[in-house]
């Protein structure tokens, strides 16, 4: 077990100095690095029982605070939340103001003591009055969250600033947290990558994982799959838990690897183990939908449940929460324009067989919206959302093969589709068929044209009935004869109004 010997890099006569009944300061000073030395070099034993001289015998606040943290870890001690409180409270009676930020940590967490925030506020304001960095930190995501004190998103902001500015480097990653959701800023990708990045160079490893999906999404900076997943391994190594659930996606989805479903599930399951929810979610779609495995409702709700009972009060709790969630997300990134990051959100719900995801998808390869244009994958996707029974896809194919890219256009194809629409219920669709009729100009087409009109006006639509009138007088003036009369009141045999 580490530290359970002394490290023979601690000379013997720094630690016959610590058993003496008198350390002249500079004594004491060699001590403590020596101790801090330990604790780099995982000797958690050897390090408690110096920093634990140095704390009764000789008063140090240094040795105080770093005894708290260490009964607060467990390191080289059982951990204890109580003992942490104790040291970290003497340690501020003698003015150390790194305590006072721990100390409010713990009112924070409530760990070894009720959790009250008002208390955290207090102690950090006290801190942040004394210059120390880590206060404002605090004090910035207590704004942030509204926590004892008004949210206050400006006031955050101005929190983790000064924090930076002292040093902090932590709260660059919070700066970036912040632009990269837009709280009380505008979202702006590129200074969340630029405040990540910074942070990461001094050792913020929270941040892996945030570089890791603006690259997996292409968010501030060009996709790329594979850098995503440098830094997801990196978040992984760091203790992200969620990360793990991002490696899976990109292993689901062949995403700059092979596409690999039991690798994928081996990544979700690894998350899982973390305590990430979402993994445990991904884990329950997997089992629902068979990917890679057998379908198995009853261990996909087994998961959805472990999911459930580690989520945040504004985390889905079931699996169809969970999707509407991920279709949202990708919704609004395809409303914001971000469509790099909305064709992986949506291609995670298309493998489920969910239609809206599907029928965007269509869209965008139609329309070459942050993919290259492609009557292939145009039909593929729409034809899916049209077999998951989505209203407008019928419609949309008619249209794809109306404006074919690639290929010469194909009317008869797109009739097809367009009747099938119509068929179905969609106005868009009965209306579009009437306007080939009336473009072909054939008398013999006369009653289809007026029928399906009337159908498009049942069906909903807003100008069907306008265009009826419009077509009605010119076709008479056209064709020398009136379309009106009994045949308003008259079917086609495969129309319903």
């Amino acid at each position: 077990m580490i530290g359970n010997v002394h490290s023979p890099s601690v000379p013997n006569f720094v630690l016959g100095i610590a058993q003496t009944n008198s350390l002249s300061k500079e004594q004491e000073e060699a001590v403590l690095k020596k101790a801090y030395l330990l604790i780099k070099e995982e000797s958690y034993v050897q390090a408690f029982d110096l920093f634990k001289h140095l704390a009764e015998k000789y008063n140090n606040s240094d040795a105080q605070n770093t005894l708290g943290d260490l009964y607060l870890e467990g390191l080289g001690v059982a951990q204890d939340f109580i003992e942490a409180m104790v040291c970290y409270k003497t340690a501020v009676e003698n003015e150390n103001t790194v305590a006072l930020v721990n100390l409010g940590y713990l009112f924070c967490n409530g760990l070894g003591v009720e959790l009250n925030f008002g208390e955290a506020v207090i102690c950090f304001n006290t801190a942040a009055e004394k210059g120390e960095a880590a206060a404002f930190t605090h004090l910035g995501l207590l704004y942030q969250l509204g926590q004892g004190v008004p949210k206050d998103y400006k006031k955050a902001m101005t929190c983790f600033k000064t924090a930076a500015q002292s040093g902090d480097f932590s709260s660059y990653g919070n700066m970036g947290i912040v632009h990269h959701l837009g709280l009380g800023v505008p979202i702006d990708f590129k200074e969340a990558m630029t405040c990540y990045e910074i942070a990461a160079r001094h050792g913020e490893t929270f941040v892996l994982n945030n570089i890791g999906i603006l690259y997996h999404l292409g968010l501030g900076v060009p996709q790329d799959f594979k850098s995503a997943m440098i830094f997801y391994k990196a978040a992984v190594e760091s203790g992200t838990a969620l990360a793990y659930s991002n490696i899976g996606e990109l292993y689901q989805l062949g995403l700059g690897v092979r596409q690999d479903y039991k690798e994928a599930m081996k990544w979700f399951k690894a998350g899982a183990a973390k305590g990430s929810d979402y993994a445990f979610f991904c884990m329950a779609l997997t089992h629902r939908h068979g990917l890679g495995v057998d379908k198995n409702e009853q261990k996909a709700e087994k998961c959805a449940r472990s999911g459930a009972a580690l989520a945040s009060p504004t985390h889905p709790k079931t699996i169809e929460e969970f999707q509407k969630k991920l279709l949202a997300e990708g919704l609004d990134y395809l409303e914001k324009k971000n469509y790099s990051a909305a064709l992986v959100q949506l291609l995670i719900l298309a493998q489920i067989n969910c239609k809206e995801a599907q029928f965007q998808i269509g869209l965008m390869y139609m329309n070459g919206l942050g993919v290259k244009q492609s009557d292939t994958n145009t039909v593929r996707y729409l034809t899916d959302a049209y077999n998951n029974n989505h209203p407008k896809a019928a419609f949309m194919l008619g249209e794809s093969y109306m404006a074919r890219s690639f290929f010469r256009r194909d009317k008869i194809l797109a009739m097809s589709w367009y009747k099938k629409g119509s068929e179905d219920g969609d106005g868009a669709a009965s209306y579009k068929i009437a306007e080939l009729l009336i473009d072909a100009d054939n008398k013999d087409d006369a009653f289809e044209i007026q029928q399906y009109l009337i159908l498009a006006n049942g069906q909903g639509h807003p100008a069907a009935m306008q265009k009826l009138s419009n077509w009605e007088n010119q076709s008479s003036r056209n064709w020398n004869f009136s379309i009106l009369g009994d045949v308003k009141d008259k079917k086609l045999s495969n129309l319903s109004v």
